[in-house]
């Protein structure tokens, strides 16, 4: 089929029309009927469907381009959207529009497209990180669908768009750092039907697709709990209704580090690599010039200003303050998330760690004096002794967690880099770059048990 575009779209030189699509059929489960679509199908299970169209550039007048699309693995991919909950018409208009788009800060140079709703992450990934998904998504899936509290990224969707005589491989996944929980944002039934009267109805209770075996990676306990976690509150139906009374503002994200375990390179560019380019800090989100503007940050007193970036395992000086339960149960799951993950031989992943501070008033601890108004207003106040109670403390209060860039294998190209870097003299038990298992044990030490946990590792 063909299709117009719409100007300012974030596919090369235009967007193809949604209008009577079958890459929506497909997403819907429909049968393809050979207009623009070709399915290649082993089994029961459709391996490959490749659709194909044209865009039209309201730049160029050469007429339109000849597109195609190949949507990888469908059936699987489907499955794993259905067990999360999310439907195929949210899911696509999701993605019709942006909220930003970035290049990723590592070395890969990867784009990212952040969905308008900021639920969905399209990421281009390379031939072989393509491939290596598409060998291991039996396991993955299979992962998946037995550990719904899983700290892994979770991939929605595996596509390849050939347009102007290049392959562009991509993914869609859910964003680790979206602070509206992607329960939150789909039509879903309920998860335990009861028979309680509803004061009104909800047409959206009969949507295929349920969530109540899936949470998203990042609700470790901060404004929801996943459901095989422990619960301390005695009644789980207060916590939703609490939170439909919360404010919908926007918290920012005071800081992202990248968590490998390794301590060789790990280290974010100083304020001397950025000297003289602009930057936002990342505390009080004033856009300043590194380096050059000496006025201190607003959110921190007689500190300078720094910029919004990604920090890395070097920069962290403090471990997580979670409750001793939710730190193990934390903990064990990013274990069996990285131990499936050595177990296919994938190696170089990290944790995401997003970070917002708040500020969190005290409460006197002076006992509170009986008596009359005229009483309290007499009442002193300077402290008898040499003591001075603060008025209030801030500091990490709402943690972000997802294992991501799970698609590297321990191959040639790694191999090489790893015997290049030990004979140069690098620690080669620092470096990132170490055979899988020796990855994961590290790993574990070095992020999960002295971060997570909280553990001493010396």
């Amino acid at each position: 089929g063909g299709g117009g575009v719409g100007q300012g779209s974030a596919w090369p030189g235009g967007r193809p029309s949604a209008r009577d699509s079958s890459f929506e059929r497909l997403h819907d489960g429909g049968v393809h009927d050979g207009s623009g679509a070709a399915a290649e199908v082993t089994g029961t299970l459709r391996h490959k469907v490749v659709h194909r169209g044209a865009v039209t550039s309201l730049e160029s007048t050469a007429g339109p381009t000849a597109l195609t699309l190949t949507d990888y693995e469908p059936d699987r991919f489907r499955q794993i959207r259905r067990a999360f909950g999310i439907e195929a018409r949210p899911f696509l208009e999701a993605l019709r529009h942006k909220s930003k788009e970035r290049f990723t800060e590592g070395r890969s140079g990867a784009f990212l497209y952040f969905s308008e709703n900021d639920q969905f992450v399209v990421k281009t990934c390379t031939a072989v990180e393509a491939r290596t998904l598409r060998q291991m998504l039996p396991r993955y899936t299979t992962h998946l669908l037995a550990q719904p509290n899983t700290t892994l990224s979770k991939i929605f969707g595996l596509y390849a768009l050939d347009l102007y005589g290049r392959r562009l491989h991509f993914v869609v996944m859910a964003n680790i750092l979206a602070q509206t929980p992607l329960s939150q944002t789909q039509p879903q039934p309920q998860p335990h039907p009861q028979p309680q009267p509803q004061p009104q109805p909800q047409p959206e209770a009969e949507a295929e697709g349920s969530l109540s075996a899936a949470t998203s990676s990042s609700s470790w306990g901060f404004g929801r709990s996943p459901r095989q976690l422990p619960q301390p509150e005695a009644q789980p139906q207060a916590q939703p209704q609490a939170q439909a009374q919360q404010p919908e503002a926007r918290e920012n994200i005071h800081e992202r580090y990248d968590l490998k375990g390794s301590w060789v390179d790990r280290n974010a560019k100083s304020v001397a690599e950025l000297r003289g380019r602009p930057a936002l800090c990342r505390y009080c989100d004033r856009r300043y010039v590194v380096g050059l503007d000496t006025r201190s940050c607003a959110l921190r007193f007689n500190k300078p200003c720094l910029p919004e970036q990604q920090l890395k395992d070097n920069d962290l000086n403090y471990k997580l303050n979670l409750r001793p339960q939710l730190a193990r149960a934390l903990a064990q799951q990013l274990r069996d998330d990285v131990d499936f993950l050595a177990s296919v031989g994938l190696m170089d992943y990290s944790l995401l760690l997003g970070v917002t501070r708040r500020r969190f008033d005290l409460q006197p601890t002076r006992p509170a004096r009986t008596g009359s108004a005229s009483d309290a207003l007499s009442e002193p106040l300077m402290p008898e002794g040499s003591q001075f109670e603060a008025e209030f403390i801030d500091g990490p209060a709402i943690y972000y967690v997802g294992l991501i860039d799970i698609l590297t294998r321990w191959d040639f190209e790694k191999r090489r880099e790893y015997v290049v870097k030990t004979l140069v003299g690098k620690n080669r038990h620092g470096i990132s770059c170490v055979p899988p298992r020796e990855y994961v044990e590290r790993f574990k030490r070095r992020v999960v048990e002295a971060i997570v946990e909280g553990r001493d590792n010396n």
